[in-house]
């Protein structure tokens, strides 16, 4: 089920699934191992998950709604910033993060 997920996710983005894993540093014989049934990692999952803007639920197989951001009414320009978040490297998304936590505290200390 990943596998074939997987498969589709990658050519829907016009990529392979040899491409994502060198594009994602993950090992050179994970595609061959998902492709005879084998299960990656959680991290590897939430990895692949984050770079497509998918649940790992989708991905595994255990939802047919590849996000579910909709159901929490965010609006079109929130949706986009969660998608831009997702789509960074692991340092570079706990970096924008804690940016972002520091700007909103020193908003809130401001307005007291």
């Amino acid at each position: 089920m990943f596998y074939h997920t997987l498969y589709v996710l990658c050519k829907e983005h016009g990529t392979t699934i040899t491409a994502l894993a060198r594009e994602l540093n993950i090992a050179k014989g994970s595609p061959s191992n998902w492709q005879r049934g084998a299960s990656p990692n959680s991290d590897v999952v939430m990895k692949i998950a984050r770079h497509f803007g998918v649940s790992c639920d989708y991905l595994l197989g255990m939802d047919d709604v590849p996000s579910r951001l909709e159901e929490f009414s965010l609006t079109q320009d929130e949706r986009e910033l969660i998608t831009c978040l997702r789509s960074l490297p692991p340092k570079v998304y706990r970096a924008v993060s804690a940016s972002v936590s520091a700007f909103a505290s020193s908003l809130e200390e401001s307005a007291l």
